[in-house]
This record gives structure tokens, sequence and C-alpha cells, in this order.
């Protein structure tokens, strides 16, 4: 019998699938599907198929490296991700604003103005030379005189009146002026080498040829930099040892190319705020997506209040009622969380008892007639009294996500009666037209705040003019006085006293529309672990464990 069938199994096979069928094809193709799947989602056969490296992560963006000089304050995350994984700090400050060691591992606070810190002996920058307290002082000197000589926007703006000193190689004392109770912030700060960069000259130094060849003291150094991305490779100096050797990090101009390099197998990890622009994700069973609410960021929507027109509050609060924010981000396709005033809601020092100034049209509608406006029933706009429409110009970024942000309050404005006209500009045209001279009447933009609540540098009325931060030229002096007191004193129920009436005070000003916190993503393949975003402030804190990052194989 088993003779006759093995010879004739053939004819049996033919008969049981006749017999079965269709139930024998549809298990078929569910077993066959279940082997592709398999065969896509395993690590064992991507390796064996692909021989993948596992000393080496790959990275990708859309954008650009700007500057890899790291004592300029800089808004671009492809520099401040270079940042951190080139240099380091010279002390880390966690999400709630504590000290923690990094270059500076010990200190004193030897009375309200004085501290004594002690620095990790054995550290080297790239080319071999040690970190001494020298490196130290010299940085924040030179990014102060930078700040005040020069006007330029270093991190050395945030430490007027301090003085630096050395105690020996490897201990220094700082002395302030006044209590400060963003300290700790002011100096979590990465540092350049001395012995580089003391020769050239301050009136080139941003431009110096010597920032196109970056050394630091981080747990990665430069291997090349070009227009297409850097390649990093572990430091043996480094007192971390990461089990990703090799680091890539490249740039693309555009969406499709991102795309393509996707599909084309090339990358490992894609940070992206626009979600919306990636296509197909459900087609890379093997990427995972992991994402983080910035907090501590806000697109907001400054009114110029040096202009006759928005210098009247109750205009601003008629603008504020226009802007219906969850249709915002629903209609634009971006997700993030509202925002309803300038302090983070994780803040100790947030007001939750407040009121932010939402959608409201018809109370939009009575405030901008009550000025005087007077609506034409045929296009269905305001006039001014020279019969001319009410129109404004928005000014942005000329970014996908900011596009659509735009055509969706363009409508909202419409619906209240007022043309927006839209100003789109290139990231320069923001940075060194825009800013420096105030030049808008809407601006659409988006800011950092510290971890402390401390908002001294965006609201006061000394900080109006460029390259300080009050975008908005707001002056109010009552405003001018909490934010004073609040960051001199060091008593935490004072200052949150203090922060709780600047809130009430700046949401009802309204200078600014405060939009929505904006979400961050990362597209990395499911085998890398050890990637955390806990606790994150800014997206390029995630480095701060790259060390632990490793290919799960």
């Amino acid at each position: 019998m088993f003779r006759d069938f093995f010879w004739n199994y053939p004819k049996f096979f033919a008969k049981f699938i006749s017999s079965t069928s269709p139930l024998f094809y549809i298990l078929l193709s569910l077993s066959l599907g279940y082997f592709v799947f398999f065969g896509f989602t395993s690590n064992f056969v991507r390796e064996f198929v692909e021989g993948q490296d596992t000393t080496v992560i790959t990275e990708a963006t859309v954008g650009t490296l700007l500057s890899t000089n790291p004592m300029y304050v800089t808004q671009n995350s492809v520099d401040r991700d270079f940042y951190e994984l080139v240099y380091e700090r010279f002390i880390e400050v966690d999400a709630s604003g504590e000290p923690v060691a990094s270059l500076a591992f010990e200190w004193a606070k030897t009375s309200d103005l004085e501290y004594l810190f002690k620095l990790r002996e054995g550290v080297f920058w790239h080319d071999g030379n040690p970190v001494t307290a020298d490196d130290i002082i010299w940085n924040f000197e030179t990014s102060i005189f930078l700040a005040q000589e020069f006007g330029e926007d270093t991190y050395g703006r945030a430490l007027e009146g301090v003085k630096i000193e050395k105690i020996d190689d490897y201990t220094l004392r700082f002395k302030l002026e006044e209590t400060n109770a963003t300290f700790w912030e002011a100096i979590s700060v990465h540092m350049i080498p001395k012995h580089i960069y003391e020769n050239i000259s301050l009136n080139n130094f941003s431009r110096s040829k010597t920032n196109t060849n970056p050394i630091g003291c981080g747990i990665y150094k430069v291997d090349s930099i070009s227009q297409r991305g850097f390649v990093l490779s572990a430091f043996e100096g480094h007192w971390l040892e990461p089990s990703i050797e090799n680091y890539r990090y490249l740039f693309f101009e555009s969406y499709d190319d991102l795309n393509g390099a996707i599909k084309n197998n090339e990358v490992d990890i894609i940070n992206i705020f626009d979600l919306e622009k990636i296509e197909n994700l459900d087609d890379y069973p093997f990427f995972r997506i992991e994402e983080s609410v910035l907090y501590n960021r806000q697109k907001l929507i400054f009114f110029n209040t040096r202009r006759e027109q928005f210098a009247d509050v109750e205009f601003r609060r008629a603008l504020s009622f226009l802007i219906d924010k969850e249709k915002l981000l629903e209609d634009a396709d971006i997700e993030g969380v509202l925002a309803t005033g300038p302090i983070s809601p994780n803040s100790w020092a947030f007001n939750d008892s407040l009121e932010p100034l939402s959608y409201d049209l018809d109370e939009a509608i009575e405030i901008i007639e009550s000025l005087g406006y007077e609506r034409d029933s045929e296009d269905g706009y305001y006039v001014t009294d020279d019969n001319k429409v009410l129109s404004l110009s928005i000014s942005f970024f000329d970014s996908e996500l900011n596009q659509r942000l735009v055509e969706v309050l363009t409508e909202m404005f419409k619906e209240g009666g007022i043309l927006l006209r839209e100003r789109p500009l290139n990231y320069e045209q923001v940075m060194r037209e825009i800013l420096p001279t105030r030049d808008f009447e809407l601006l659409l933009y988006e800011i950092e705040v510290a971890t402390d609540p401390d908002q001294y540098n965006l609201w006061h009325s000394l900080r109006i003019d460029h390259p300080m931060l009050n975008i908005s030229g707001y002056d109010y002096s009552r405003v001018d006085i909490l934010l004073e007191r609040a960051r001199t004193s060091l008593d935490k129920e004072e200052r949150k006293e203090d922060y709780f009436l600047f809130q009430r005070y700046l949401i009802d000003d309204a200078p600014v529309s405060f939009l929505y916190h904006p979400k961050v993503f990362f597209i990395l393949r499911n085998n890398i672990e050890g990637f955390d975003l806990d606790n994150l402030v800014s997206p390029s804190d995630r480095y701060r464990n790259v060390h632990e990052w490793y290919w799960d194989v």
C-alpha cells in the first residue's frame, strides 16, 4: 500500500486537491502570505539578504547643515543634531531644569552669586589635545564678547555680567552680578577648542574656514562633511563607548528624494515633523514610528505691535478670535497639541486656571466693527477709511507644512472679513531680513523656550530690538517688573506667583496668537534598540543616550 502511494503520489495529490478545493487554495495562500511577511520582518532573514552592518546607523532628514560652530544660537534642527553628536556641553540639564554631569562633573554653590566647578580629567579634543579650564573660560568669555561688542547671537547673551576664574587646570569659579534662576541652562552649552579658534579674528569668527573642519570632544568625531551629509566615527578618547561605531547623517532637498531613499533601503532612521510627507508607510513593516510632543516649542503668530494697527489690543484680540485652532490643525493635516499660553503646560509655573483666547467669530466681528470698519456687501471684506480692503500680510518660512497652515488661516480670516496676503520667505530671508528689521505685520514662526519658565528675553521691553527676541515689540511695564523679579528670585513659590500673573497679562494683551506645540516623529528600523524619547525637550536630546543604541541581531 505504501509503495503504491509512493509511486502514484501525483495522482493521490491531485485527487486530494480536487476533493478539498477551494479550502486547499485558501490555506495555501495564507501560508505563503505568512512566510512572505516573516521574510520581510525577520531580522535574521533581512540580515542574510541585505548583509546588515551592525556597526553603522544611517539617519536622514530633509534639510541641510548651516553651522558647525555651536557658540552661535541656531534654530536649524540639523545644526543642533550635529552639535549634540560632535561636541560636549559644559554641563547637561535634565527635563526638570536640574544640572547633570558632562565636562563638569562636580560643582558646589558657595554663595548665591558664586559656583565652583570641577572638570573631568583625561578628556581630550578629537585632535588629541586635553580639555582644560583654559578652554572653558575662553569659550564663555569669547561668546560674551561676541554678543556684547558685535551683537552676535551667541549663548553669551544669557551670561551678561558673569565672570569666570581659573583655580587650576580643572577647577573654575563662576561669579554672577545678581542671582539668576536660569543660570544652569545658560551654561549648558557646547564647547569648542581654544587652541584651534583663539587666533581667528572675531570680525570673521562665524565665517571662518576653521568651521569647515570642526573639532569637538564629543562621543563622535567628524570623518567628512559634504552637501549630501556628514559621516562620523566613535571617538576612542570619550568616557562613553557607543555600540554604534559609525554614524551617517544624510541630507535631502525634498521629500521625494527622502522617500526614494527609504524605498531603496538606504536609511535606518528618519527624523521629521511633517509625517504626511512620508509615502506608503504601511509598505515598510520593518520600520516603527516613535513620536514626542515638544511642549517647549510653539508655533505662533506674532503681531507687530510697532505698527499702529497692531498697537490696538482690541484689534489683536479680534485676530486671535478668528483662529479656530482645532480646525487649523485638522484641515492642515498637522499633528500637535493646542497651545494656550507662553509657558509649557509641563512647567511648574504653568497657570492652568486661565482661559485662552479661543475661536469666537461673532466676538471678532463685533470688535472689528466697533473699531469703525464697514463690511462690503459684495466681496464680504471690511474696508478702511480710504475705501481699501482691510488686508494684512503674513510672513512665514516657505515650507509645505507652513503653506498648508497659511492656506487654512487665509480662509479663516476671509470668513472674518479680512484679506490675508501670503509672504513666503526662505530661511536666509527670515533670519537676515525679517527678524533683524522687524519688517512684518503678522509673522508665523516657531520658538523654543527653556525648561525654566523665565521669558525675560521674549517679552521684556528692553528686548524689543534685534538681536533680542521680543519679536512682537511688546511693551508693558507691569510685565517687565514681573519678569525682572521672577528671574532674580530663587524662591520657587514667589516666582510661581509672578509667572501666573505674567501669563494672565500676556494672554489678555494678545501680542501673539498661540497656536500649537508640534510633534516630532522618528521612523526607525524595528531592531534598533535603546532609542529613548522620554523627557525629550528638544529633538536633539535623543542623542544624550546614543551610546546605549544598538542593533538587536
